[in-house]
């Protein structure tokens, strides 16, 4: 049996996986509707032009509503095109779904490799980056699907990413073991809303509280 973290990921894994697979497909749509909701609706978004985002498979939190609320408010949407054989990954744009095709694991991808998000965008602006788990807790680290690639892509990427952990309240664990390659969220929401804020201005503060009110 695996010992230390890497065993308490994997059953931690198998865990919450379970309990999402279990979640009916018309109930995940609604909690999926409401995160949409509640990241378009937040200054974070509003206030990046990019947006980098996860194409959700199986059970996971649908990104479909978000790609499509981006592209009507006139931002760019690039998502993830893996390499296997280098274990690396970068982030295409997608203008509209004709442009993705099946890639590995039958997850969809852009179908092709350029133009990728950080050979054409500055590195000094912020984008948002959507970031999929398996499970979260309320300091951002995550249990993913063991691949690490999203780790390995902030470790050798230059630019400001503001990362965003989306999941159902039920992937949500008072804690989760991390290891010191293990990447932190800035902020995470599910379909109750944010239970990590990312970093804001007192402004932005102010406005969260007023919607967060609203809705409760």
């Amino acid at each position: 049996m695996n010992q230390g973290v890497p065993g308490l990921k994997a059953f931690l894994r198998a865990v919450c996986l379970q309990r999402r697979d279990q979640l009916p497909a018309s109930e995940r749509r609604h909690r999926s509707l409401l995160i949409a909701r509640w990241l378009c609706s937040s200054a974070w978004y509003r206030q990046s032009k990019d947006v980098l985002t996860y194409l959700s498979v199986r059970s996971e939190v649908d990104t479909r509503p978000i790609v499509e609320m981006a592209w009507q408010d006139g931002k760019r949407v690039w998502a993830p095109k893996t390499n296997r054989q280098e274990q690396t990954m970068d982030f295409i744009e997608i203008r509209q779904w004709t442009d993705v095709i099946p890639g590995p694991w039958g997850i969809e991808e852009p179908a092709q490799t350029q133009p990728s998000f950080t050979a054409v965008v500055p590195p000094e602006r912020t984008a948002l980056l959507l970031v999929p788990a398996v499970a979260f807790d309320r300091r951002g680290f995550r249990i993913g699907y063991g691949g690490g690639y999203y780790d390995r892509f902030l470790d050798r990427a230059s630019h400001r990413f503001l990362t965003i952990g989306l999941a159902f309240d039920m992937q949500l664990l008072p804690w989760v073991p991390a290891e010191a390659h293990d990447w932190p969220v800035d902020g995470v929401l599910t379909e109750r809303g944010w239970k990590k804020i990312p970093p804001c201005s007192m402004a932005d503060r102010m406005e969260l509280s007023k919607a967060t009110a609203r809705r409760t």
